[in-house]
């Protein structure tokens, strides 16, 4: 479905969890939200973090989607085809409505994004990164900006991230991330034309990236969602 926008100064949600705040409880009746496809990429992941972590994000993709167009969540249908060779994983797409959305997943945090203006795209890396991870990072700094400081080789990272899912690099790109400021909005940042928000917490970075100018809603709390609400036990076979 196409649509247009809406204007130049399109509104996202970003909506960032923390998946070990969630039951046991809850997260099997997050389970019974996703499709068939969904179920067997979840189940043929080894970690089980992994596979709760995939649980937490595609539940809470299609609740972002609920919220945003007032819908039921049972309305909110997510597909990913790759395009590649059309297997059930790849860019997320919400059939039928007009909102793209986007999703990430860091040790125990998952990052929802969504926007009804333009595409969308969001990643989030866990701070401070790995060794391994953070010599990769650090290749995205330009010269001359590298002093040390982690924080910034991981918002670089995940604003590459973003870039390869809003289809402007290649995963294995590994240039540097050259950064431009916005006059208009000291948090927005400009990168090979398009535009950049990241969010520092204490264990994480999240960034949200767009081609077009947005304005950030932002929230940290567990949605209060049939999709998290753990079934009672005595209502269970």
């Amino acid at each position: 479905m196409s649509f247009q926008r809406v204007d130049k100064e399109s509104t996202a949600q970003l909506r960032i969890i923390k998946p070990s705040a969630l039951s046991q409880l809850a997260l099997g009746t997050a389970r019974s939200f996703l499709s068939g496809p969904e179920l067997i990429r979840c189940d043929n992941l080894v970690s089980g973090k992994a596979r709760r972590n995939f649980t937490v994000g595609h539940a809470l993709a299609r609740i972002v989607v609920a919220e945003q167009l007032a819908l039921e969540l049972a309305q909110v249908t997510l597909v990913q085809t790759c395009s590649t060779c059309g297997g059930p994983h790849g860019r997320p797409h919400v059939v039928d409505l007009p909102v793209h959305v986007s999703f990430a997943y860091a040790t125990d945090a998952v990052a929802v994004a969504a926007s009804r203006c333009g595409p969308i795209a969001v990643d989030c890396a866990d701070f401070p990164p790995q060794p391994h991870h953070r010599d990769a990072m650090v290749r995205l700094l330009p010269i001359g900006e590298n002093n040390g400081d982690d924080r910034e080789a991981v918002k670089l990272w995940t604003i590459h991230e973003c870039l390869v899912k809003l289809g402007g690099r290649e995963l294995d790109d590994q240039k540097p991330v050259h950064r431009s400021p916005h006059l208009q909005q000291p948090d927005i940042v400009l990168v090979e034309g398009n535009y950049f928000r990241s969010i520092a917490m204490p264990a994480t970075v999240a960034t949200v990236g767009s081609p077009d100018a947005f304005d950030l809603t932002i929230s940290t709390e567990v949605p209060r969602s049939a999709a998290f609400t753990p079934v009672p036990t005595d209502a269970l076979p």
